[in-house]
């Protein structure tokens, strides 16, 4: 990916942009993944508890 990026950038300076990088999903991609970086430590402390109260139920 970063090879891909980097031939890119490469092919702007030189005037011949590679065509089929297709860069909405690329950013759709990087979107995401930000999305989940900032999401999943917030998410996890509450799954951790639903999980413990899951397993104490289960051994009741």
């Amino acid at each position: 990916m970063l090879n891909l990026w980097l031939a890119e950038v490469r092919g702007i300076l030189l005037g011949q942009p590679i065509p089929e990088v297709n860069w909405i999903a690329l950013a759709l991609a990087a979107a995401l993944g930000a999305l989940l970086t900032l999401l999943i430590p917030m998410l996890l402390p509450r799954l951790w508890g639903v999980l413990r109260r899951m397993v104490g139920v289960l051994r009741a």
